[in-house]
């Protein structure tokens, strides 16, 4: 490739359908982790919207619920569920009372949708029509940065427990069922839960 300025790579777009050997130097035949300049999304023919949001989607992530394709998005405060024609369901347990705005993961466990919100502790999602419900087993006074799924165990890092954030320690679930979430955080001679 011959040498040019780094403003000018992929000038001439974005182009599969020549022979790269026959493509100016400044277009591009792959791209792979870019951004634009102003940050927005564009498909090859243009741009083009697909949902309205009535939250600013910080925290977001598809899912496939019993084979209907759903974002879920959350602002932090608040979390929603829409689907692809446009409707859309507040998912919280509450609608009337939004969380504590902070940091929300999510992750999928047998395929149920396991939400995390840092400052409110751990959920999961039995689909659309239904609400947030609180993880069993999971004590109310612990929180932590983040929750994933690994086999069949939930495993949550950076835990905080009563009060006080423990940055090292994880703690990890109980195995679960195809289709069902945890039900044990301690560990105890009875489960495969456990702590470090």
């Amino acid at each position: 490739m011959p040498r040019q300025r780094i403003d000018q790579l992929g000038a001439a777009g974005l182009n599969t359908d020549v022979e790269p050997t026959l493509l100016p130097p400044t277009a591009w035949t792959f791209a792979e982790n870019v951004v634009t300049r102003d940050g927005s999304l564009h498909s090859a023919p243009g741009q083009f919207k697909l949902l309205d949001l009535k939250i600013r989607p910080r925290y977001h992530t598809a899912f496939l619920e019993k084979g209907t394709p759903v974002v879920i998005a959350s602002d932090g405060a608040e979390i929603r569920a829409y689907k692809m024609d446009g409707t859309e369901e507040n998912i919280l347990p509450d609608a009337a009372k939004p969380w504590t705005q902070s940091r929300v993961t999510f992750t999928i466990l047998n395929g149920v949708l396991v939400v995390n919100s840092e400052t409110d502790g751990p959920f999961f999602w039995a689909g659309l029509g239904t609400k947030l419900a609180p993880l069993p087993g999971w004590d109310a006074t612990w929180r932590c940065k983040g929750i994933f799924a690994f086999r069949y165990y939930l495993v949550a890092i950076a835990m905080t427990e009563a009060g006080k954030y423990y940055s090292h320690k994880i703690r990890w679930s109980n195995s679960a069922e195809e289709g069902a979430v945890p039900t044990e955080w301690v560990a105890a001679l009875s489960n495969d839960a456990g702590d470090d």
